[in-house]
């Protein structure tokens, strides 16, 4: 049994959309303790290229934080 192209691609959205938000969570919470972060790739890359999150297909995000700050 194949799984429909609509179906993966549906779950693919949802797995976006879930890791954008946790990252914007992220950022929200570490910036109330004044910890700066650098996002790249992943929804921001996306959001940055397509402004759409769902355009180009990532499992993770990926941040920097300074070193003072670890």
């Amino acid at each position: 049994m194949e799984v429909s192209t609509t179906v993966v691609q549906t779950e693919n959205i949802e797995r976006e959309l879930k890791l954008a938000s946790t990252l914007f969570q992220v950022a929200k919470d570490l910036q109330k303790k004044d910890i700066q972060i650098f996002t790249f790739k992943g929804p921001i890359l996306s959001h940055y290229l397509h402004n759409d999150f769902t355009l180009r297909t990532f499992k993770d995000c990926d941040i920097l934080v300074l070193e003072k700050d670890l």
